[in-house]
Order: structure tokens, then sequence, then C-alpha cells
């Protein structure tokens, strides 16, 4: 048997099967599944609102916490900014380790785009000031 039909005989048999699966979809009907509900699922959810303990709470209260717990939750976010900043920077030149292509300028618009972000992040965080919550 040459090369040349051993293809042949290989490429009819993977026809075959193909032809077999998209006859078995079309006649089960399993290749239009009804996605509705998934769909549904995905507006309801997106539209969601947090769950209100009462009627008397119509509006949605404010985050509110004491100065202690703003500033350990701010510590928290600045720790997290600064990880994600060496990370980015990180993967930048792990891609240019893998693909040198339009280098070093990608790496440059790439690190450009991570301390931008972080800057305009770290403003916000520094701005971040939650309220007070009133004394019980």
């Amino acid at each position: 048997m040459t090369i040349g039909n051993k293809i042949a005989i290989t490429l009819a048999a993977v026809l075959a099967v193909l032809f077999a699966l998209a006859l078995y979809g079309y006649l089960t009907g399993g290749w239009e599944k009804d996605n509705s509900d998934v769909m549904e699922f995905r507006l309801s959810a997106a539209e969601s609102r947090p769950f209100k303990l009462n009627s008397v709470m119509a509006q949605e209260a404010p985050l509110c916490m004491n100065a202690e717990l703003r500033e350990k939750i701010r510590h928290i976010m600045l720790e997290a900014l600064d990880e994600s900043l060496k990370n980015h920077i990180e993967n930048v030149f792990t891609v240019w380790l893998r693909d040198d292509a339009g280098q070093p300028g990608r790496a440059r618009t790439g690190v450009k785009q991570g301390v931008s972000a972080y800057i305009r992040s770290r403003h916000g965080m520094e701005k971040w000031d939650p309220p007070e919550c009133p004394s019980q």
C-alpha cells in the first residue's frame, strides 16, 4: 500500500466520521439547543440589586466604616496595586522573551500603559474616603 493510498483512506475515514456526527446532530436537534434560560439568568443577574433587610431602607445605604478599617483597606489595596504593576511588568518582559517582533517598542508601550493605569488607580485610592458610620 502506497503512502497516497494511506492518506486517501485516512481522509475518507475522517470525512465519514464528521459526516456521521453532523447527521446525528441534525437528526437529534443537538446542535440547536435552547440557551434562553442561560441568557435570561445573565440578564436578571445584571439587573440585580443588593438585598434590602427591610422596606424602610428604600435607598441603598452608603458604605461606611471607621478610620482604622478605612486605612487597613487602603493599605491592602495599595499593596495589591503594587503587586499588580510588578506582575504586569514581568508579563511585558516575558512576552518580549517569547516574541521579539516589534520590540522594544511593544514593551515600552505596555510598560507605559501599566504605569499610567497604576498612577491613575493610586490617585483614586488616595482620594477614596468612605463616610464614617453613625454611632449606634
